[in-house]
């Protein structure tokens, strides 16, 4: 099991993300849900997670924004998009910051679950 293993899912639709939650508890993972990116910020500067999930639109920051703050605050956070607003430039954009997989909404499970598996 992956019990000592966190996530941290960054999404505005709480019930998107209570879903995949639930997912990934079932999986055995620990996960935090927060709705702005602001929160994920400020989650990371006090708790250390495994794998930060973040959409690329979210009410507050842009994702892409997020995730350079999450990877300049926690190094070693490993980050995924996962997002129903893909394009090419938000894609490049992503990996050069460093993510380690860009899945668009809607998702396959278990390509999802590979990619967590694979970076915890």
């Amino acid at each position: 099991m992956n019990t000592e293993k966190t996530i941290l899912i960054v999404d505005d639709d709480p019930s998107f993300s209570r879903t995949l939650a639930d997912i990934l508890e079932v999986e055995g993972f620990l996960v935090t849900t927060v709705t702005q990116g602001i929160k994920a910020l400020a989650w990371v500067e006090e708790k250390t997670t495994d794998v930060a999930i973040v959409d690329l639109k979210l009410n507050d920051l842009p994702g892409l924004d997020v995730i350079a703050g999450i990877i300049k605050r926690s190094p070693k956070t490993k980050c995924i998009v996962l997002t129903g607003f893909a394009s090419q430039t938000s894609y490049k954009n992503a990996l050069d910051l460093g993510v380690i997989s860009y899945i668009e909404k809607p998702y396959n499970v278990e390509e999802l679950l590979s990619t967590i598996r694979k970076a915890t």
